[in-house]
Formats: structure tokens, sequence, C-alpha cells
């Protein structure tokens, strides 16, 4: 006597499963790296309007 179990459903809901970490995953290290790229604008422009703004009292 033998069973035999269709898993075709639930290899296909595993596969879709890695699919979707792999999508949430590469949309973590985009919104990490806007992260990095918006605190590395704010930190830099802030010297620099300083500087900026010093020079125009000096003038």
């Amino acid at each position: 006597m033998a069973i035999l179990t269709d898993i075709t459903q639930q290899h296909d809901a595993e596969e879709r499963y890695q699919q979707q970490m792999q999508q949430l995953q590469s949309t973590s290290r985009l919104v990490t790296m806007g992260e990095m790229a918006s605190t590395l604008a704010h930190e830099l422009n802030q010297p620099l309007s300083a500087i900026a703004n010093y020079q125009a009292k000096l003038h």
C-alpha cells in the first residue's frame, strides 16, 4: 500500500515566500541606504551652511 501526497502547492508557497523575503530584504537595504544618504546630506549641509553664513556676515 502506498500513499502519495501532492506537495506542489506547498512547494509553490515556499518558493513565493522566499521571493517575498528577498524583495523585503532588498527594500530594507534601499530604505537603509536612503536614510544614510539623508543623514550624510544633513551632516554635510550643516557645516557648509554655517560657513556660508559666516562668510556673509564678514562682507
